[in-house]
């Protein structure tokens, strides 16, 4: 029983929970730096020497939400910066599937979820968008004349 892996005194539930936190940690780290490849949550799992079961317990514990929906929300976070800095001739899918994503209308699906619009309209948005100047008063070092 799960009561039974806890003693009474609490003694012996702070360093699992330590040790369920950096395991996490390490994941998450794993997940950051690989969210754009096809990883999988499995052979996360097993880089960081755990289960599937046990690591989603620590994401449970010290994220609040699943392995693959932090995978998810990495991948959906990169595929947004990438729309917000895109280039006029950048394309949506392309954003999509370097940021990770293999299956477009799920992308499209859960970006609308995450941001409230979908990522053509991010597209748009930012294209229509004013570039920032680099400094005020013009480009430094050229000469003013007057």
């Amino acid at each position: 029983m799960v009561e039974d892996a806890v003693r009474p005194d609490g003694a012996g539930s702070e360093p699992s929970h330590d040790r369920a936190a950096q395991r996490a940690e390490r994941a998450f780290a794993l997940m950051q730096a690989e969210a754009e490849d096809s990883v999988s949550i499995t052979a996360i799992a097993g880089q960081v020497g755990i289960g599937m079961r046990c690591l989603q317990i620590a994401f449970a514990q010290h994220y609040g939400m699943t392995p693959r929906e932090m995978l998810t929300r990495l991948r959906l976070d990169r595929a947004r910066a990438r729309l917000l800095a895109a280039e006029p001739d950048a394309r949506v899918t392309s954003i999509a599937l370097e940021a990770g994503f293999t299956h477009l209308s799920r992308f499209s699906v859960a970006y609308h979820h995450a941001f409230g619009e979908h990522p053509v309209e991010t597209l748009r948005r930012a294209r229509a968008a004013p570039m920032p100047a680099l400094c005020k008063g013009g480009v430094r070092g050229a000469s003013q004349s007057g």
